[in-house]
């Protein structure tokens, strides 16, 4: 049986791409082209879809303003190709601006605007929800709304008539990028179809961008437009601005968009990007096959510490975990076992929820901190996950086939954290993220269990600084 991946997508150059691609797979493409923005947010929320194509300020929106943690930025797809079409008037009331939500490209254009038109200008400008980009276009050469930004092949069409001034306002910038749901990701046999997915996009991109006569065909065959046309498209998808032909972000790309978002929401975009997946890792996916070995060496310069310091490594860390290893345990409680991320030897985190108030996400939270331990649990690496001891029957520990590889980014330092009786949530909520988002529901400041009920109450277990982090078994006074 061949096996499916899911996507949701715009029907913009995207469903051109996504076309051409489907031929070269042994993967069916089962592709559903959304009608907004609020739509393709729930296909990643419900786990409708395994791949969701959104915008970057999208992206960007779920991780820091919803808090939704599970979001992964797989790669990028292009940099916006944006073009502001249509016409603006004021004195013409020629003043309605389709978008799609307020988020996204909308941010983009209204920060334009802005620039462009006088603030009385601006306030009467009556911005429409007309949903996706080809809903959008209808509407525009329908007459229903005025203005709006659009990308190829629309922004080519008939009708279309664009603003050279916001290319050059928009400058480097982050359009769409391939979204995942950690819960996809931690699914070892989706993984497996996504990196198929991602090395044969690739190389259709290398082919599209290498064979420009034979694409130009097919882009004039696809939308049934004229060669001279499909020839302008063609040219525009390789322009700075255009389709991203490899799966290394860029940085100048991403800052262009964060820029323009924290202006809007006034949101502060942390240094580190921990909604991207292996931003530094993208050698994993263009040599799937590289194999590389590492020894874990904890150090142990701070008391009560285990961090994992590959901090001199540059590139991807891989390994396997041995079933040797895994067999040794047999532990009456059923146990989870993950890794986190460290900024330095003495286990610091970072703020990621600014629990401490400042204002700020990128300082740092250290051991014995309130909150360190919740901070600590939402940064834990997702490609790694364990399930031990099983209630003192050995046979159900995770096994290496069911581990996998792990993939650590190099610079970095990393430390375990064990959830002791957390093996029977993962059971009841089939994933690792979800069994870390309830035992978080279950017991939010980590507290320890009691001689009543150490046996059955789920708590962490951090490998830093041990007398601050974790759960203490105490006697309780009546």
């Amino acid at each position: 049986m061949t096996p499916t991946l899911k996507i949701s997508a715009f029907k913009d150059i995207s469903a051109f791409l996504l076309s051409t691609l489907q031929p070269q797979l042994d993967i069916n493409l089962e592709i559903k082209y959304v009608k907004n923005a609020d739509e393709a947010h729930q296909d990643l929320f419900d786990n409708n879809a395994d791949i969701v194509l959104m915008s970057y300020d999208d992206t960007l929106s779920l991780s820091l303003e919803d808090k939704y943690s599970a979001i992964l930025a797989l790669f990028p797809i292009h940099g916006g190709i944006l073009d502001l079409c249509g016409e603006i008037d004021p004195e013409a009331n020629k003043n309605r601006i389709g978008i799609d939500t307020n988020t996204g490209y909308a941010r983009a254009l209204r920060s334009y605007l802005s620039q462009k038109l006088t603030p009385e200008e601006y306030q009467n400008l009556d911005f429409i929800k007309a949903g996706a980009t080809n809903l959008r276009y209808d509407e525009l050469i329908n007459n229903q709304i005025d203005a709006t930004l659009l990308n190829p092949p629309y922004s080519y069409l008939e009708g279309a008539q664009a603003d050279p001034g916001f290319q050059l306002f928009l400058g480097d910038y982050q359009g769409v990028v391939a979204n995942t749901n950690k819960y996809v990701w931690q699914d070892l046999d989706k993984r497996a179809l996504l990196k198929d997915f991602m090395v044969s996009y690739q190389a259709m991109l290398q082919n599209l961008e290498t064979n420009s006569q034979s694409t130009i065909q097919s882009l004039s065959d696809y939308y049934s437009i004229s060669t001279d046309i499909a020839t302008n498209i063609y040219n525009r998808l390789w322009m700075p601005n255009g389709l991203n032909v490899n799966f290394q972000f860029n940085n100048l790309q991403l800052q262009g968009t964060e820029s323009i978002f924290s202006q809007d929401t006034n949101v502060f975009v942390p240094l580190k990007h921990y909604w991207i997946l292996n931003q530094d890792l993208n050698s994993f996916y263009l040599d799937p096959n590289a194999t590389d070995a590492f020894n874990f060496q904890p150090n142990t310069d701070n008391l009560g510490s285990l961090v994992y310091d590959i901090s001199s490594v540059s590139g991807e860390i891989k390994g396997e975990i041995d079933d040797g290893a895994l067999s040794q345990t047999n532990a009456l409680f059923h146990n989870l076992v993950g890794f986190y991320a460290v900024e330095n030897t003495s286990g610091s985190i970072l703020d990621v929820d600014d629990l401490n108030g400042n204002g700020l996400v990128d300082d740092l939270l250290n051991p014995g901190d309130k909150g360190y331990a919740q901070t600590a649990l939402r940064q834990h690496v997702n490609n790694f996950f364990l399930e031990a001891g099983a209630n003192g029957d050995p046979s159900k520990n995770t096994t290496a086939s069911e581990f996998g590889e792990v993939v650590l980014a190099g610079g970095r330092f990393y430390a375990p954290f064990l959830i002791a009786n957390g093996g029977d949530l993962l059971v009841k909520s089939g994933s690792f993220e979800q069994a870390i988002a309830a035992f978080l529901a279950l017991n939010p400041g980590n507290t320890g269990a009691s001689l009543e009920n150490f046996q059955t109450k789920a708590v962490a277990y951090l490998g830093v600084s041990r007398n601050l982090c974790k759960g203490e078994i105490r006697k309780e006074k009546n």
